[in-house]
């Protein structure tokens, strides 16, 4: 497990790479008032010591000893080598490295069986040194979730949990970019960013052979809108949604399951004529829990929905469920309220000694309210 916590004396956690500035503050004023201390968590035989400045940065304040390797705070902890998803738990800054350039509009291209190698790597398999348009949407979904748990907030429904990831953008970096994710806008800087309610689409044959094709959104204002995408983009997102899933992400929606879609969208202009138009230019479908949270398989979004249920059932104060972002071997943990222990749901046992540990593939068969209920029990 990757550690990004910091515990003060009274043995409460809290997690600095998700804490605003204004949270920064009311540490720093908690432990000036009180004269208070706190220390890092990926150790239990010693006390790593930390300190807050005036300028909100969390500092060592301890000589001597080295973090565990799995540690945010450890010194090679923002080794690119190692994740493509960097918090920097002293400012609090994240910053996002892809295999490709968000700015730079291009059609999907999806290899056939003939060209793809047995061991090449494709856009859906987890690659963390750069990451996909599909594994960068998941990563912005878990981490989103992991900050509500962490600073205590919880999740009320999938359509909060949407509006809590627009928020969590503005503290995302795209390596190679100025600003900040949300910051970006297509009409001033010709792209930017989506994370929206599916409502389905339209792909109608034209005379000379060609698909014209849109996606539609649901407004803010409560209106439905047409965005306009090419028969490419949106062929290769449907291709892959169906291979996970099974099914056209439109049946699902039809069937009552809320389906989330994302990606970037670009301004054009076409030889010719001055006037722009707006078109989806990368895209990718997600089916999600009734809490927001993104399910890779059937299986994922029964487990996932259950412990939605549980935490809920729980009034989410006493528990909470972090999700992992270290590999399909390892897909998270419990925390309980006065419990020092972490129960982790995990797929290798042995990788965590002296843990409460449940062994369970979540992507191909799913964990029951009544397992995760034993579980913690």
């Amino acid at each position: 497990m990757l550690n990004k916590e910091l515990i003060m004396y009274d043995g409460s956690r809290f997690y600095p790479a998700w804490l605003t500035k204004a949270d920064r503050q009311e540490l720093r004023n908690r432990i000036s008032d009180q004269n208070e201390r706190m220390y890092c968590g990926c150790r239990s035989d010693c006390k790593l010591w930390y300190s807050i400045s005036s300028d909100l940065r969390i500092y060592p304040s301890h000589r001597g000893y080295a973090h565990m390797p799995n540690c945010i705070y450890a010194e090679n902890s923002r080794d690119r080598s190692r994740f493509a998803f960097v918090q920097d738990g002293a400012s609090g800054e994240t910053r996002a490295f892809l295999n490709f350039k968000p700015s730079t509009f291009t059609v999907p291209y999806e290899p056939t069986d003939k060209e793809r190698k047995p061991s090449e790597e494709t856009e859906q398999k987890d690659d963390f040194k750069y990451f996909s348009l599909e594994r960068f949407v998941r990563q912005l979904n878990i981490d989103t979730w992991n900050e509500r748990m962490a600073v205590g907030k919880g999740v009320l429904s999938a359509d909060y949990f949407s509006s809590a990831l627009f928020g969590r953008l503005k503290s995302i970096i795209i390596d190679g970019c100025v600003k900040s994710l949300r910051e970006y806008r297509v009409d001033t800087d010709g792209w930017g960013f989506f994370y929206q309610d599916f409502d389905g689409y339209d792909m109608r044959l034209k005379a000379d052979g060609n698909y014209t094709c849109s996606l539609t959104v649901n407004g803010s204002d409560g209106k439905k809108y047409s965005w306009f995408i090419y028969e490419k983009t949106l062929s290769v997102a449907l291709k892959r949604f169906m291979k996970f899933f099974g099914k056209d992400p439109k049946d699902m929606l039809a069937e009552g399951q809320k389906i989330i879609m994302s990606g970037f969208r670009y301004q054009r202009t076409r030889k010719g004529s001055p006037q722009p138009y707006k078109v989806v230019g990368r895209l990718c479908f997600y089916a999600v829990s009734s809490s927001g949270l993104i399910a890779r398989s059937p299986a994922e979004l029964e487990t996932l929905e259950n412990i939605s249920k549980l935490l809920r059932f729980k009034k989410d104060d006493d528990l909470r469920y972090f999700i992992s972002d270290e590999g399909e071997d390892y897909f998270g943990y419990f925390e309980k309220k006065g419990d020092p222990r972490k129960f982790i749901i995990t797929g290798v046992e042995n990788n965590y000694p002296g843990a409460a540990v449940y062994v369970a593939d979540i992507l191909d068969t799913a964990l029951s309210l009544d397992q995760l209920k034993g579980f913690l029990r």
